[in-house]
Formats: structure tokens, C-alpha cells, sequence
């Protein structure tokens, strides 16, 4: 069992030029945390906008990566944590505001990894279709955006996040994950961005993503995964 002070969680923020939605994430993160959120890292791969300005403003602390990619930067931000509990949250996805008593309520039950399910900040049917298949526990309905938390000691066990995969890391690390806990898919909803849609169609982004799964189930190689992903959809950071 843990108890609420006993629980010390560090939100760990991947980003690159993402100072718009940190304006939003931030100011959330500090009025709903808690006294068990410790710290909140902003871990960047080389913004050129105003990241780390706004992520300084609202008192995150700010971690300049040594390398650029979402795994080096989660893992880089993992070593430096204090918290017992890592939770890797996306910047343009907002938590439930009850974030931080739904990891201590679920640690409790004995799930030392979850995520959350989603709903897109989109009125467009289509997308509330889709994110309605994230209440499943199939591999293939999870992701990064329905953010992670995981305790500090397994994250460690299995080495965090693979590097290798610039693609499919939230999946990858999910799947080895369930070797070692049971996976709480907690019943409330996160809500994540549909900007992804704006540069593509909906039919486009869904056939990218079938399609580099099924190749990452099939064991794939990472390097191959990355450049068929973005030769399959339009993606403001693909460079």
C-alpha cells in the first residue's frame, strides 16, 4: 500500500516548439497536482520558440536534452526525477484534473503502469468514434497521448523507454510493461489534440498508424518504422 505522502510524482514533458500548449498544460498542472506532484520537467530537444521561457514562468523546471527524440528526452527526464512515480504526459494533452489522486487510488489496487483513455478536442464524430476505442485494452488502442504513469523502480527494471524507436515508443514500452504489472487503463478520459488532423485526413493518419504497427508487431526495425511513418502522413516535426 502506499500512502499519499509516500507518493512523491514527477510529470515528465517531452517538447519541441510546444510553448503554446505549454501556456495551457502548465497553470493546469499547478492548480490541480497536488501535494503529491513534486515537480513537473520540461525536458526539451531544442526549441526555437518560447518553451523554455513559459515552462521557467510557471515554474516547471526545464531540462535542456542532450538528445533530440521523445525516448532520449523521457529517459533523460526519468534520471534527473525525484518522484517515485513518473508520470510522461504529451504538452498538448490535458489530464483529468484528478490526475494525481487516480495514481495513488490505482498503485493502491497493485497497477504499477496505466494510462488514461482519450477524447479529442474535436466536435467531429468521427474522432469521438475513434477515441471511444481507447476504453479497450488491445494494445493497438494505446498511446503516448493518453499519457503513463509508472513507478520509478520498474521504469528501471526494464530499462525505460527503448531508444531505438523515435516511432511506436509509447507502444513498445506498454507491451514490455505487461511482462511485469497488470496495465490499469484508468476510466476516465484525457483530451488530447486532433492537430495531427489538420496536416492530414483522418483516413490518412488511421492507415499510417495500422499500417506501422502491424509492421512494429512483426518486428520491423525502428529505423524502417520511422521514415515509412513519415512518408505516410504530413508532420510539422517530422525533420
Amino acid at each position: 500500500m502506499f500512502e499519499t505522502n509516500q507518493i512523491r510524482i514527477s510529470v515528465i514533458i517531452p517538447t519541441l516548439n510546444e510553448e503554446k500548449s505549454l501556456s495551457t498544460l502548465l497553470p493546469f498542472l499547478q492548480m490541480h497536482g497536488g501535494r503529491q506532484v513534486c515537480e513537473v520537467m520540461v525536458c526539451d530537444a531544442g526549441s526555437t520558440d518560447q518553451t523554455k521561457q513559459v515552462a521557467e514562468h510557471f515554474g516547471a523546471t526545464y531540462l535542456a536534452c542532450k538528445q533530440k527524440g521523445r525516448p532520449f528526452q523521457m529517459n533523460e527526464g526519468a534520471v534527473c526525477a525525484k518522484g517515485n512515480v513518473l508520470y510522461f504526459l504529451h504538452a498538448d494533452t490535458i489530464p483529468p484534473a484528478s490526475f494525481s489522486e487516480d495514481i495513488l487510488i490505482h498503485l493502491n489496487q497493485g497497477f504499477e503502469a496505466g494510462c488514461y483513455r482519450y477524447r479529442f478536442d474535436s466536435d467531429r464524430a468521427i474522432l469521438k468514434r475513434q477515441a471511444r476505442l481507447t476504453r479497450y485494452p488491445f494494445l493497438i488502442f494505446r498511446g503516448g497521448d493518453q499519457s503513463l504513469y509508472i513507478t520509478k523502480s520498474l521504469f528501471d527494471k526494464i530499462n525505460g523507454f527503448d531508444p531505438h524507436y523515435f516511432v511506436m515508443e509509447d507502444y513498445d514500452i506498454i507491451r514490455r510493461l505487461r511482462k511485469h504489472t497488470r496495465f490499469k487503463i484508468i476510466p476516465k478520459e484525457a483530451v488530447v489534440s486532433a492537430r495531427k488532423y489538420d496536416h492530414n485526413s483522418y483516413v490518412r493518419v488511421n492507415f499510417a498508424n495500422v499500417v506501422v504497427f502491424s509492421l512494429y508487431y512483426l518486428g520491423v526495425s525502428p529505423k524502417k518504422l520511422l521514415r515509412l511513418y513519415f512518408r505516410l502522413i504530413n508532420h510539422p516535426k517530422a525533420t
